[in-house]
């Protein structure tokens, strides 16, 4: 689907060059033409598509062409163009981005919508407690999964239909994506095809650009746009939680986003296992010396990956994260409460207490 048919850009700096290759790997779309006010551009390209200084704007534009203002001078652009008494629709390029997001990305997940109107499920985090609970139990329960969750061969069986991933760290960086990314693309690939794999919308062009072979045409992709915007303390989530929409920025742990894609498939008990969170009591000194546990063992190589990303936060960042996380827990229970959703946490022991607490085996009657 076409948002809009013809269309320019104005501006062609670095964000122009990230964002126009977005577009084009999203939907094929590309500007007919991009202009700049930096004489040094014109001439050049940008995916292929040539810039214009835009002194020539007013000659070479057509009548029924879009302008998008693909700069964060929006505003200063916005006035120039009236001076220049060009009429012509123009969007800037975070509208722009919305639309073509949302109709070549979002509105697939309109199908999975309230699919589990009413049902349960189980958030499967990938804390050292899952070793101390019997897995089997989920068998025959709908399940989502969380980050390396392809580790525990147990829960690889469960076959579960979801798989959520939020951080960048799989996909930005290609030291962290070859040992992040790659095996969950094969896992996917070679023993869980009919999962669906839930990635930030950002991720795209990272993984249009990875080889073929790596990605296959079976993997199951799909996409959620987390607002990035900075909210207020005193935020209420307005809007119902739908994944065919832009969703809160609530992001800082894998956790919240599979929380709300949980909601989005309609479920109404939602059960979290897994998620120990022991991390939140880390002091300075652990910082330095100690890595997050995890039900799974860990190579020297994911030992250093993890005390990298505590080392790189500091204490100061770390005790900020904790608080954003605490933050995100609670409006989304609120949000859940509100709606007649129950988040229950039956995670064996950990700091994690956002949630009521349950026992796991009292699920099953055992």
């Amino acid at each position: 689907m076409r948002v809009f048919k013809y269309y320019v850009c104005l501006g062609a700096a670095s964000l122009a060059e990230r964002i126009i290759e977005k577009w084009h790997t999203i939907s094929g779309q590309q500007p007919r033409l991009i202009f700049d006010s930096d004489k040094s551009k014109e001439g050049k390209s940008i995916n292929g598509v040539q810039i214009f200084h835009t002194s020539k704007l007013k000659e070479m534009i057509c009548s029924n062409e879009t302008i998008i203002i693909t700069s964060s001078f929006v505003d200063e652009i916005v006035s120039d163009l009236e001076k220049l008494e060009i009429t012509n629709n123009i969007l800037d390029y975070k509208t722009f981005d919305f639309l073509i997001v949302q109709q070549n990305l979002l509105n697939k997940n309109n199908k999975l919508k309230d699919k589990y109107q009413g049902e349960r499920c189980f958030v499967v985090g990938n804390g050292p407690s899952l070793n101390n609970q019997d897995l089997s139990y989920l068998k025959d329960e709908e399940t989502i999964m969380m980050n390396n969750f392809q580790k525990n061969e147990e829960l690889v069986k469960l076959n579960s239909k979801y798989w959520m991933l939020a951080d960048p760290a799989y996909w930005d960086k290609e030291e962290t994506r070859d040992m992040l990314l790659i095996p969950i693309l094969e896992t996917l690939d070679e023993r869980l095809k009919n999962t669906t794999l839930f990635m930030p919308q950002e991720s795209i062009v990272n993984i249009s650009n990875l080889n073929r072979p790596v990605v296959s045409d079976k993997v199951n992709f799909y996409y959620m746009d987390i607002d990035r915007s900075v909210y207020t303390e005193d935020e209420k989530i307005v809007d119902l939680i739908d994944f065919t929409r832009r969703v809160p920025p609530y992001s800082q742990n894998v956790l919240s986003p599979s929380l709300m894609l949980a909601m989005h498939l309609g479920f109404k008990e939602i059960y979290i296992i897994g998620c120990d969170h022991s991390w939140w009591d880390f002091s300075e000194k652990d910082i330095e010396t100690t890595y997050v546990g995890h039900h799974y063992n860990k190579s020297e190589k994911d030992m250093k990956h993890s005390m990298n990303i505590f080392k790189s936060l500091g204490y100061e960042g770390l005790r900020r994260t904790i608080d954003r996380q605490l933050y995100e827990y609670n409006k989304l229970n609120e949000y859940a409460i509100s709606n007649d959703i129950k988040i229950y946490n039956a995670t064996e022991g950990g700091l994690l207490e956002n949630f009521e607490r349950i026992d796991y085996n009292s699920i099953f009657n055992k």
